[in-house]
């Protein structure tokens, strides 16, 4: 297992380049809605009194009162979206389908991911649409019976501890269901790239996950362990401090897109991952 790990590990270095041109789109889209963002917010509240009385303390009622009054700003952040999301879709699924085109053909390199990702973009967006449409199915299919049985939880329950059980059993529920889509829209993506159909790739994909299913489970836990870890260990380096000093808002800034940088590798480990489980399905 260790070996194996330590396999997959040295192939996902190996797409340092890729990973590094993902995190540089994906740190450029966030400056570019946190300057929108900002604008809008500054435009419109910057001046509020409301402000200083947060910065005393969380107030819900003040944080209320200025989301009542301010229709203008979430209009506003809505309208941005309508465009920024669809362009970041766009642009992710040309980045990351470049890096699996990459990844099963075993080239490496920013030029290649461009070239194969814009190759396979429609395609691709359609994987990324039909995976987006599963889950939100799962979510109505196991989230309504679970509001309608719940119903009002101080009603409900004569304790919060059913609840919260079942919330934590609704949680692992949902997890099962997103990471068994994702695996699956892995795969189908790779078995496109070698020349299946659309509807073939999924059925592959489908016949992976039937075979396979608690290796992708698996691959699918210990990426959220990770994510786990790091965010553990991100809390213990930040804490709950303030910013006391400008040095230490750019020590903020520094660990923040390291962790953004890592979370790319740590989605690039999946996929080969998942590659490694393909390989084996199909010999």
């Amino acid at each position: 297992m260790i070996q194996r790990l330590k396999h997959i590990w040295n192939r996902t270095l190996a797409h340092s380049a890729e990973v590094t041109c993902i995190y540089i789109c994906q740190l450029i889209f966030g400056l570019l809605v946190g300057c929108i963002f900002y604008s809008i917010v500054n435009e419109n509240i910057g001046q509020s009194m409301a402000l200083e009385r947060l910065a005393l303390g969380f107030d819900r009622t003040v944080i209320m009162d200025m989301i009542n009054s301010n229709d203008t700003v979430f209009s506003k952040v809505f309208s941005w979206a309508m465009v920024i999301t669809p362009i970041y879709l766009i642009v992710s699924t040309w980045l990351q389908g470049g890096l699996l085109f990459n990844i099963k053909k075993g080239e490496t390199g920013v030029k290649s991911q461009l070239k194969n990702g814009i190759k396979h973009l429609i395609p691709f967006l359609g994987f990324a649409l039909f995976s987006i449409v599963l889950i939100l199915l799962f979510v109505i299919i196991i989230g309504l019976p679970f509001r309608y049985i719940v119903g009002d939880p101080l009603i409900t329950f004569s304790s919060e501890k059913p609840f919260v059980f079942s919330i934590i059993v609704l949680l692992a529920i949902l997890s099962i269901c997103i990471i068994t889509i994702w695996g699956l829209s892995i795969s189908a993506r790779y078995n496109y790239i070698q020349g299946s159909s659309f509807l073939q790739s999924i059925s592959l994909g489908t016949s992976l996950i039937k075979n396979h299913f608690f290796k992708i489970l698996s691959i699918g836990y210990l990426l959220i362990g990770i994510h786990l870890l790091m965010a553990l260990v991100y809390y213990l380096i930040m804490g709950d401090r303030g910013a006391p000093s400008w040095l230490f808002v750019i020590f903020v800034i520094l660990v923040q897109q390291l962790f953004s940088f890592a979370r790319v590798y740590i989605r690039s480990f999946g996929y080969i991952a998942v590659d490694q489980v393909d390989e084996e399905f199909i010999g």
